[in-house]
């Protein structure tokens, strides 16, 4: 009886100690069992007996033999792989810097395990080295106007590795681009002048759309002809104000010029004639009844 105790005792303890060994392996937050381990939805585990893969275990409550069977702990969870900011040069020999964010996902827990031994560090490289590859093939407007289009190529560029290493790419978003300041001075004034060449664009549109609108109402209702002067007036007023530096008149300048040219030559006599009479230059009125 005594030495069967002893033997239990001598199993139990071999046990514990495998047992504590492959906790250490399989569960950093103290949460396993000997026999049974309780895995969580957010985790996998991969269980290799005698040195090879046995079989995938979770989520819920998995069983193993602790002596024969190695358990490793495999987060599924979506996280983000460290990207830092990188200085590429464009098509156009632009130097700028990108920053960008790249959310990984193990999928498949055995390639991971065996086919690559630090997956992030991966997935990293590979995406600065392509990263680069793909900004020196456009031109820095491109990139600035292009976020989408680099995500998703990045993302496909990825993607072909991360399934080959168990893992996807769920997303790639450029977050960053920063420019040097001569080039983000030289766009702001490219983008000033544009936005100037717009307005006065659809200023022009709009006044042609009232000199249109305009000229059917004048044909519509036939508005008199001192209208149409006066009109005709306020229009070289208008070219005249010096800001123009070439002046087109109408052919018909005469026709609306000679009344104004009658009414000047009417007060100049009335003024004269007023003047003489001041002066009683003027010679006595004939008498009609003589």
């Amino acid at each position: 009886m005594l030495v069967t105790i002893l033997i239990w005792l001598i199993a139990l303890f071999i046990i514990f100690m495998f047992a504590d060994f492959t906790k250490a392996n399989l569960d950093k937050e103290g949460k396993g069992l000997l026999i049974f381990q309780i895995v969580r939805p957010t985790h996998k585990i991969l269980i290799e007996r005698s040195g090879n893969f046995n079989r995938i275990g979770g989520p819920g409550l998995v069983w193993h033999v602790p002596i024969f069977e190695k358990v490793y702990k495999v987060d599924i969870r979506v996280k983000p792989v460290d990207f830092p900011a990188q200085t590429v040069i464009t098509r156009d020999n632009a130097s700028i810097k990108i920053d960008a964010l790249i959310l990984s996902q193990i999928v498949d827990v055995e390639k991971a395990q065996y086919r690559a031994l630090f997956l992030d560090t991966i997935i990293r490289n590979v995406s600065m080295s392509n990263l680069r590859n793909i900004i020196g093939e456009l031109t820095l407007e491109e990139v600035v106007s292009s976020r989408m289009e680099i995500n998703e190529r990045l993302r496909q560029a990825l993607d072909n590795l991360a399934d080959n290493l168990g893992a996807r790419i769920v997303r790639v978003d450029i977050q960053d681009i920063a420019l040097p300041d001569d080039i983000r001075e030289a766009m702001n004034k490219k983008l000033i002048a544009k936005g100037e060449r717009d307005a006065k664009i659809i200023a022009a549109d709009a006044e042609a759309e009232y000199d249109k609108k305009v000229f059917t109402t004048v044909r519509k209702y036939k508005p008199p002809e001192e209208w149409l002067r006066l009109k005709s007036i306020e229009a070289l007023e208008k070219m005249a104000d010096g800001k123009a530096t070439k002046m087109f008149l109408p052919m018909n300048l005469a026709s609306i010029l000679g009344p104004l040219e009658a009414l000047k030559e009417t007060l100049i006599e009335r003024r004269s004639d007023s003047r003489a009479l001041e002066k009683g230059d003027l010679p006595p009125l004939e008498d009609k009844n003589q």
